[in-house]
């Protein structure tokens, strides 16, 4: 379940760059990744790829905006928590596991990684002694959620990653 609580976090951080990466990942992949017969099989569609691909850009795109709501407000954090959600379920079956297990375990991922990734993020721009601009923490972070989201896909033992193999 590390791997679910992770790809979770990853979603805590950015709601669509874990979706992308799976779903990429399950468009790619010579099997179903595990979704057949299963609700998620419309992750593994390369159109699913494609329109979260799309909506990831648009959030790294948005979170730079002045506009943009924190990601603890209800809206957004609940948006995370149902990202995370969908991403630990896709894992959990990818696994040949229970999705409900990891449904829930991504959802414990994602509002962990939204209050985390918040805080920090809050503290560094906000600090008293080295204020830094939002900016490069902003990037810094979308670096984070993608290798975080790469690396848990890599992390899955060799019999997973077989799934996974395009």
């Amino acid at each position: 379940m590390r791997a679910e609580f992770a790809i979770g976090f990853v979603s805590g951080l950015r709601t669509f760059t874990a979706p992308a990466i799976i779903s990429h990942a399950a468009s790619h992949s010579r099997g179903t990744f595990g979704f057949e017969g299963s609700p998620l099989r419309f992750l593994a569609s390369r159109k699913s790829a494609n329109i979260f691909a799309l909506l990831a850009a648009g959030e790294i795109i948005a979170d730079k905006l002045p506009h943009t709501p924190a990601r603890t407000a209800p809206g957004p954090l609940t948006a995370r928590i149902l990202s995370g959600s969908l991403c630990g379920a896709a894992l959990s079956s990818a696994k040949r596991r229970r999705a409900f297990g990891g449904c829930v375990v991504g959802a414990l991922g994602a509002v962990i990684g939204a209050c985390a990734g918040y805080q920090l993020r809050k503290r560094i721009t906000h600090s008293k002694i080295a204020k830094v601009p939002d900016l490069p923490v902003a990037l810094i972070e979308n670096a984070i959620a993608l290798g975080g989201a790469y690396c848990v896909l890599r992390s899955l033992s060799a019999k997973d990653q077989q799934l996974l193999a395009p």
